[in-house]
């Protein structure tokens, strides 16, 4: 009997041993990941600036563009490193939105450009002021890996705060400029009043037990964290435990406005029909129905879904709802109903002056077209139009061209850009 729990202390103690080296490794291996993701966003932050610099004094439209293409490419790159880091969404919101700016903003120029427009003083202006956030944000980035390397032992992730928590987001001088141009991430458009918000206000309590329900967990899980005051006026809500997640309820009418868990193991287990579906069980218990998917792209086991809501067999397309879904658990990962809480409204839809047939003679002949609905599109100055929406394929590559239902012309075209982890729309 001694002999065998001697052989059982042993045992015991061996796994015991293999057990805490074993999670000592996985929490050395998810801090190398993070310290590669920093030094990352450093690097693309600094190559940003480096090429705005070089923007401010080319006077060659051919290197202009090749620059605005990249820049374009590196604000993309710096966002999945952000992404990558353990930051509380407030933490990291006005910068991933300067990201998405600045790479929009550069295709919107090189659109410019290539219609034979010359930038415009009001745009070298604007790079100018892109450039000097570049610059500040270096040198924030700069002094935080000066405390890597100086403090080596310092754990900023015991406590789920990394230094950009500590170093950016409490400098209450630090700030991104807001631009109003033409493009599909318009600042400007953030000026008008949200439409779709209505309803009672509602409490902090209120607002933890739907944040509750939205994150499945309990409230005794959750911690009121502050309010956001913006175009729509939030609580934010943090659950703390195993798998941390933040997200905020709208102060008028309680409503999901976004919410965002920490990264999880995914694999590729679910297929998209599958992830759609998990995607519409989630927008039902947010009271958002007839929403179909008009986007998907997936990588690393995940995959991004963007909905739009369907109002008499036309697409809504500024109501926007993106949603990140885990293609193991089909658990979400992520959603964002920002637009859809901006834009919606009742809507006065006049009937088409042109058929779908009209407006599919006025195509390309070198197209095949194989797939024409009928959806709004928003256009610059918050503004919306009907269109026909027509998928064709030319030379083995997919187009997006909208034909306005009024007079017939052609309103915006995109191409679909094939990646390793999907399809890009540019």
């Amino acid at each position: 009997m001694n002999i065998v729990l001697a052989v059982f202390i042993v045992v015991v103690s061996i796994w015991g041993t293999f057990q805490y080296n074993r999670a000592n490794n996985l929490e050395t291996a998810i801090e190398n990941i993070y310290e590669m993701s920093f030094y990352e966003l450093v690097d693309s932050i600094s190559g940003l600036e480096i090429k705005l610099s070089k923007l401010m004094v080319t006077v060659s439209d051919g290197e202009t563009i090749k620059l605005l293409n990249n820049i374009s490419g590196q604000t993309q790159s710096a966002a999945s490193n952000l992404g990558t880091l353990p930051v509380s969404h407030p933490a990291v919101a006005d910068t991933m939105v300067f990201l998405n700016l600045l790479g929009d903003y550069s295709r919107s120029l090189i659109a410019e450009i290539s219609d034979d427009v010359d930038l415009s003083d009001e745009s070298y202006d604007n790079l100018q002021k892109m450039r000097k956030s570049c610059i500040n944000l270096l040198e924030k980035l700069n002094y935080m890996t000066a405390s890597f390397e100086y403090n080596p032992n310092q754990d900023y992730y015991e406590s789920g705060q990394s230094p950009i928590d500590i170093y950016m987001v409490n400098d209450e001088n630090f700030s991104y400029p807001t631009l109003i141009y033409d493009g599909p991430f318009s600042e400007g458009l953030k000026t008008a009043a949200a439409k779709g918000v209505f309803g009672d206000e509602i409490d902090k309590n209120t607002g933890k037990d739907t944040a509750a329900r939205a994150l499945k967990c309990s409230t005794n899980q959750l911690e009121y964290v502050s309010d956001i005051e913006s175009k729509i006026n939030c609580f934010l809500y943090e659950k703390t435990d195993d798998v941390k997640a933040n997200c905020a309820i709208i102060k008028i009418g309680g409503h999901l406005l976004w919410m965002i868990k920490a990264q999880q193991r995914c694999g590729e287990i679910l297929n998209e029909e599958e992830c759609i579906r998990y995607a519409k069980v989630f927008l039902g218990e947010q009271g958002i129905f007839n929403a179909v998917s008009v986007w998907t792209r997936s990588y690393d086991g995940q995959m991004i879904i963007n909905m739009a809501p369907l109002t008499n067999g036309i697409i809504i397309y500024p109501d926007l709802i993106k949603l990140k879904i885990n293609m193991q658990t089909g658990d979400v990962l992520s959603y964002d109903a920002t637009e859809y809480y901006m834009n919606n409204h009742e809507r006065t839809i006049k009937n088409p002056q042109y058929s779908i047939e009209d407006a599919a003679k006025g195509l390309s002949p070198r197209l095949v077209v194989n797939r024409g609905r009928i959806c709004i599109i928003p256009i610059p100055g918050g503004k919306e139009i009907l269109c026909y929406e027509f998928r064709a394929v030319f030379d083995d590559e997919i187009f997006h061209i909208y034909i306005n239902v009024d007079n017939n012309m052609q309103e915006k075209i995109f191409k679909e850009v094939r990646t390793p982890d999907g399809s890009l729309v540019v």
